[in-house]
């Protein structure tokens, strides 16, 4: 009987809350006319009337929607793995390596979390149309490649990987760069100014 208490309330909010879907998917069927005709009763959520695919055929006849998809596609996968890149070489510099301000930086990157993304929308357009990229998909994919949570979330991922395994992965994988690569790898590190005399 609890489980009833329990989950009937749960099952009325789960409809209400379907109701916009079934209606949006029901609408989608029908002409325009017959979406305002039918609005004032249950026939709004029911695939009734003049039911036809014109919709979803139109999509792709009176705009080009394949090329809004293309776009998405090379906007979302390019933000991806540019922000991966970003992102983890920050959140690796600010978990690793030991420098003045550190925490300073980590601590304004934090700060810029609590910026809401409407204040920052005309001084980002500003730039962007400074740079030339309107209308350019380099406009969406740049400002969205780097992220303060993404550098937060890595850099706490990070920090829980030990150091030892970071010298024990570059010893392993040292030999894989090359004898000359190596050398001079090494020569850099052990002496910059006698490396860049020899190199």
């Amino acid at each position: 009987m609890r489980r009833w208490l329990t989950y009937l309330p749960l099952t009325l909010l789960a409809l209400v809350f379907a109701f916009p879907v079934v209606f949006m998917l029901a609408s989608s069927l029908k002409p325009d006319e017959q979406i305002f005709a039918d609005l004032g009763s249950v026939r709004a959520f029911l695939p009734v009337g003049e039911v036809s695919l014109d919709n979803y055929t139109a999509v792709f006849t009176t705009v080009p929607a394949g090329r809004f998809l293309l776009n998405s596609v090379i906007v979302t996968a390019a933000i991806v793995l540019l922000g991966l890149l970003v992102n983890s070489m920050a959140a690796f510099a600010l978990a690793k390596y030991r420098f003045r301000g550190r925490n300073a930086v980590f601590l304004l990157i934090l700060c810029t979390l609590m910026i809401p993304l409407s204040v920052i929308l005309v001084p980002v357009y500003l730039v962007v149309m400074q740079v030339g990229w309107v209308n350019d998909l380099w406009g969406v994919i740049i400002p969205g490649a780097a992220t303060p949570t993404g550098v937060f979330l890595l850099r706490q991922y990070m920090l829980t990987i030990p150091d030892e395994l970071l010298e024990e992965w570059y010893r392993l994988a040292t030999p894989l760069r090359g004898e000359e690569l190596d050398a001079a790898l090494r020569l850099v590190r052990e002496d910059p100014y006698r490396a860049k005399r020899e190199l």
